[in-house]
């Protein structure tokens, strides 16, 4: 177990706060043998100098810097870079429990698991938020998919843990499947199904070892959110299914009205000028009437009035 390689891929974006908790925790792992690829996307303020410090004390930390492209793209990076056997991701103003990787890396080894997640506790540093999995998922056991995309199907919907990838530790070969969604946030969404669609054997462990930053000011998840990309990243998950054989009609009704839900929650901003809705395609108009439920079918259509956007 001590000779298995885990690459820990850690995006890296005016962080300089932060990134000094994230490297300590990874240095203080109780498994060693790790390879911690700090991706500087660009950063502006110190976040590269703290780094360095600790790159200065630990071989393991190597830091490549590159002009801001986005976490999507610096996770891409870090997987070109990466030489693990097994593959981790940490936001660079998060931090983990020092057992983490050794207890992951125990179950993945001894069930042979492409993929193995943690709890994860969200945190402003004051209020904790403790999101363990509930009675509809597999706690601390193997779950073996029958065919491709069965676990894609039976987890996906169930809840924050399946669709982030920063609280798991995966096989090389499953991570280097799938790109994460260029210049797009809310990345996880896509990629996080994705790994369950090509996942064998999966395990989703009860422990609390992931702790997930919540940042009040809005700025240390590698910049602001914009709302529509949620949209665009399921859009993308259901053309890659469809186009790698999944047929599923079922499920993809489903993330057609988890697409349909995504628009209407950009549409309902358009008080927000950096938002604003001016028209909408007759045709997309039609079809996310089709794929709401009654009652935001009805407030679409008051939307519409209200901040008088143009159907045609």
């Amino acid at each position: 177990m001590e000779k298995k390689l885990i690459s820990v891929i850690v995006p890296m974006y005016n962080v300089e706060k932060y990134i000094g908790q994230c490297l300590e925790s990874l240095i203080k792992q109780t498994h060693k043998n790790l390879e911690i690829i700090v991706i500087n996307d660009g950063s502006t303020d110190k976040s590269r100098d703290v780094a360095q410090r600790y790159a200065t004390d630990d071989n393991r930390i190597k830091i490549y810097d590159f002009a801001n492209a986005g976490v999507s793209e610096a996770r891409n990076r870090g997987l070109r870079i990466a030489q693990g056997e097994y593959i981790a991701f940490v936001d660079s103003d998060d931090w983990i429990a020092e057992n983490m990787y050794g207890k992951l890396l125990e179950c993945a080894l001894k069930y042979n698991l492409d993929m193995v997640k943690c709890s994860v506790c969200e945190t402003d540093t004051r209020v904790k938020r403790i999101i363990v999995p509930d009675d509809r998922n597999v706690k601390n056991e193997c779950d073996v998919g029958g065919y491709t995309g069965s676990l894609l199907k039976k987890y996906y919907f169930e809840g924050l843990l399946w669709k982030t990838v920063w609280n798991g530790l995966y096989k090389r070969e499953l991570v280097l499947k799938v790109k994460f969604p260029k210049g797009l946030c809310f990345e996880d969404n896509y990629s996080a199904g994705m790994y369950l669609f090509y996942a064998s054997k999966i395990m989703l462990i009860e422990d609390v070892l992931y702790y997930y930053r919540i940042n009040l000011a809005g700025i240390s998840k590698s910049g602001p959110k914009w709302p529509l990309d949620i949209a665009f990243v399921t859009e993308k998950l259901i053309r890659d299914l469809l186009a790698n054989g999944f047929n599923d009609v079922a499920f993809i009704n489903k993330l057609y009205e988890k697409l349909a839900r995504e628009i209407f929650h950009f549409i309902r901003l358009g008080k927000d000028n950096r938002f604003k809705l001016i028209k909408i395609d007759k045709s997309l108009f039609s079809w996310l009437c089709k794929n709401l439920t009654c009652r935001r079918h009805l407030i679409l259509r008051y939307l519409v009035l209200k901040y008088n956007i143009k159907i045609g």
